[in-house]
């Protein structure tokens, strides 16, 4: 009985992680937020990318053992064990860049060779660096109880907000976070009968829902303080 308990509940979490319908929420920013007209960061810097994710610290073609941590996009390239730990990942990276221009014009992507160099990177003097840290909040609404305890045939909600950490380097090394408004965020329904087509779509709409949100990042973006 503990074995098909087991198995109920292992199918039930496996189905609500992969059938899913994405509904994304574009609201409009309301008068008064700030806006950019054009980039306020006028120097060059070097560009950091970071997401959570897992790198194989053997062989990325075997990777029978891996870290699980923040690290840049060019080393996932590399020792990556998948995109990212988000489905989402790779259409985030996409909105990111190109809605990146709205704060900085000029920048150069800085290139990591082993997760030594990153180690040894987030302890040393930055100046003119960009890093920005790209992820969800990873809260679980408590319908999603519900939709395990009745193996998804009752459908489960999860809200989808995506986050961002900006800081910002100057000449100086002196790091600043960068302040921004965002309300677009994506609605996601779990249910058994979704199947794939539901998975697939979800993929395709994701890019929407960081089209709109970096779209805001970038065009509310304000130095803030000193890290």
């Amino acid at each position: 009985m503990k074995l098909l308990h087991f198995i109920i509940i292992t199918f039930s979490v496996v189905n609500c992680a992969s059938n899913m319908l994405l509904f994304v929420d574009k609201t409009p920013l309301p008068d008064g937020v700030h806006k950019n007209t054009k980039p306020f960061i006028k120097e060059k810097v070097q560009l950091v990318i970071v997401r959570k994710g897992a790198l194989c610290t053997d062989s990325p073609v075997e990777c029978k053992s891996s870290i699980t941590g923040l690290y840049p996009e060019s080393l996932y390239s590399k020792y990556g064990e998948g995109s990212s730990s988000s489905v989402y990942g790779s259409k985030a990276y996409s909105a990111l860049m190109k809605h990146l221009p709205k704060m900085v014009s000029n920048y150069e992507i800085r290139s990591f060779q082993s997760i030594v160099e990153w180690d040894y990177f987030r302890n040393e003097y930055k100046p003119n660096v960009m890093v920005i840290t790209i992820g969800e909040d990873p809260s679980m609404h408590w319908s999603m109880f519900v939709s395990v305890a009745t193996i998804a045939i009752v459908p489960g909600y999860n809200p989808i907000q995506p986050t961002t950490e900006i800081v910002y380097y100057d000449k100086n090394g002196v790091g600043k976070e960068i302040q921004y408004t965002t309300f677009s965020r994506g609605h996601v329904w779990h249910h058994l009968t979704f199947f794939g087509w539901a998975y697939v779509y979800s993929h395709i709409i994701s890019e929407d829902m960081y089209d709109a949100y970096f779209e805001e990042v970038f065009s509310t973006a304000v130095p803030l303080k000193e890290k």
